[in-house]
């Protein structure tokens, strides 16, 4: 089975394979493509046999790997990260094994499972047992180191970093303008013009809305996206960039008020938790650029945090929808009752954590469950040896500098109660690890010449 999409995709391919000035160039473009169809269209499938199901994002890694060993991308110095990248997979090899010879006798949320569905009053925990699923996932994490180890070379060279992160901010520019499109055919019409748009052209995925709704008095956003979350996540890299990035015009600094605008209209919670964590990194820039000392600027941030809880304060009772996020903030703090998922999400967060303690060193096993939060998933699934060498992989294969420490620290605390396993395996989550990586350059200027002009002859 595929959709209208799969021939857009193909074409698309075909396109770039005939006009591409080399494998590198190709290589990249298809690494970008991935990038688009996992911020912007996260949603349907290419192909779909069974329960066998190839999604648009998966199919243009597979392209960029194809083209990037053809092009003899592996360099002789990279026999260190490719060690890093060994290690990570036997680690999280180690807990399959584990798993096939002596299961936990536990209840688990299976990965595809839906903690809101368990929050509704439907029962949908399975025993602990391997399956297809966690053999699926092992292979689309081979997948990605893969891709990290391809990207690695290039995220060194200021003029493909500097090309990155402009594609990545054109990225989120394209997702804003959809968010406030949304929002526009919403108001109008009454009805969901883009995702109808979404499902008749890419598909209907696992956990597709494709309906109409209202929160605090605004509608629901969600593009072409395959929930309103993951609309609101997709702004992670470019929102990452664009709060560090030290030179920025009037068009880019009207871009990231623009993205936070429909971030907190999206009524969406994991859009407020990204403003928040956006928030974060610039009084975390303020602090170390600050010229009259780290206790007077701590102080001052301090000062501009306890302002902007009194404004909200006040907001919250003429404003619905400022309302609505401090009632759902309330509930989850646990300071006031909770009107949303927000007692699930955390029961999915403690089962999560409780299920690691079972078996801290390896995790029950890569693909086993899921949780509301990338963090205790991760920590579920491969245990602390795997996250040690999931971190030393990605450090060493992105170039992290030391200026990347807070924010990556930052973003794992975000991902505490936002996202799910998928970010370990998916260009989702290394396009937030890259944001993450980019903005440690903190001297590179946006690149006004074309990407191809930087990229290096074959």
């Amino acid at each position: 089975m595929v959709n209208p999409a799969t021939f857009f995709v193909v074409a698309l391919i075909i396109y770039q394979i005939l006009h591409a000035k080399d494998l590198k160039t190709l290589s990249f473009h298809l690494f970008l493509d991935g990038i688009v169809f996992a911020l912007l269209a996260g949603s349907g499938y290419f192909i779909k046999f069974g329960s066998l199901t190839l999604e648009y994002e998966e199919v243009l890694m597979l392209c960029y790997i194809v083209v990037f060993i053809a092009s003899g991308g592996m360099k002789k110095d990279s026999h260190g990260l490719v060690l890093k990248a060994i290690v990570l997979l036997v680690v999280t090899a180690v807990g399959l094994y584990i798993l096939v010879l002596a299961p936990k006798n536990v209840l688990v949320m299976p990965v595809g499972g839906s903690w809101d569905q368990q929050y509704l009053g439907r029962f949908i925990f399975e025993p602990l047992a391997f399956s297809t699923k966690n053999a699926e996932r092992f292979f689309r994490l081979i997948l990605v180191t893969i891709v990290a180890i391809g990207v690695s070379d290039l995220v060194r060279k200021k003029e493909f970093r500097s090309s990155l992160i402009k594609s990545i901010i054109m990225i989120t520019l394209i997702q804003t303008i959809i968010g406030y499109l949304d929002i526009g055919t919403k108001m109008l019409l009454n009805r969901p013009v883009l995702q109808l748009i979404t499902t008749s052209f890419l598909g209907t995925g696992v956990s597709q809305f494709g309906g109409i709704a209202m929160r605090g008095g605004s509608y629901l956003i969600q593009g072409f996206m395959r929930e309103p979350s993951h609309f609101a996540v997709s702004f992670v890299p470019g929102l990452t960039i664009l709060a560090l990035l030290k030179e920025k015009s009037l068009s880019t600094q009207f871009l990231e008020v623009a993205s936070i605008v429909i971030l907190v209209l999206s009524t969406s919670f994991a859009g407020f938790g990204i403003v928040f964590y956006w928030l974060m990194l610039k009084l975390w820039k303020y602090v170390i650029e600050h010229r009259r000392g780290k206790i007077i600027s701590i102080a001052i941030v301090v000062i501009t945090l306890s302002f902007l809880i009194g404004v909200l304060g006040l907001l919250s009772d003429l404003f619905p929808l400022v309302h609505y996020y401090i009632s759902r903030l309330s509930g989850l703090i646990g300071i006031g009752p909770a009107v949303g998922s927000e007692s699930i999400r955390l029961l999915s967060v403690q089962s999560s954590l409780d299920l690691m303690f079972r078996r801290p060193i390896f995790g029950l096993g890569l693909g086993s469950t899921n949780a509301h939060g990338f963090l205790p998933s991760l920590l579920a699934n491969i245990g602390l040896a795997g996250f040690i060498a999931w971190i030393v992989f990605f450090v060493d294969a992105l170039g992290m500098k030391q200026a990347s420490f807070v924010p990556l620290l930052l973003w794992l605390f975000l991902g505490m109660l936002i996202g799910d396993i998928g970010w370990l395996y998916n260009m989702m989550g290394l396009a937030m690890v890259i944001g993450v990586a980019c903005i440690s350059y903190s001297g590179d200027k946006l690149n006004e010449n074309s990407i191809d002009e930087h990229l290096p002859a074959a």
